[in-house]
């Protein structure tokens, strides 16, 4: 039963915070954006524990990334060397500000090869907050479910 409940809450969580953010990426017309919020997801119901999955990681990695993507489109512009210097750039940030989070790399090299600008800041960040978000109330749902069995 432990098992079952535990695969039951990664695919019902994954499930209600991707499709959350699914609606937030094409709402905001960055419809890429689901790649690298996807392998958050599984992170944080798979995994949760990993120090990867905290929530700070998650939400700050994925804005840092993208504000770092966007910068770096901006003032370096968007050549094949690029994506080297703004992953550079974003990992040591993370890595600096304690809120690694591997998946946000991908951020950044999507910030930075779609030009969106500023205004992809916002869904990278309303989206990784869906997730955490939706991980507490999963965690908190499956705790009152499962506790009582």
């Amino acid at each position: 039963l432990e098992g079952m409940a535990r695969r039951l809450k990664i695919c019902v969580g994954i499930s209600l915070s991707f499709g959350l953010v699914s609606f937030i990426s094409y709402a905001y017309n960055v419809p890429l954006l689901v790649a690298p919020l996807a392998a958050s997801a599984c992170i944080l119901f798979a995994i949760p524990d990993a120090p990867v999955a905290r929530p700070q990681n998650i939400i700050f990695g994925h804005a840092v990334a993208a504000a770092v993507g966007v910068l770096s489109c901006r003032f370096i512009g968007s050549g094949w060397l690029a994506g080297p210097i703004a992953i550079t750039i974003a990992v040591f940030l993370m890595d600096s500000l304690d809120v690694m989070h591997p998946p946000a790399a991908a951020t950044c090299f999507l910030a930075l090869a779609s030009g969106h600008g500023f205004s992809f800041v916002l869904p990278v960040a309303s989206g990784a907050c869906v997730l955490v978000a939706s991980s507490i109330i999963v965690k908190r749902a499956f705790a009152r479910v499962f506790d009582h069995a």
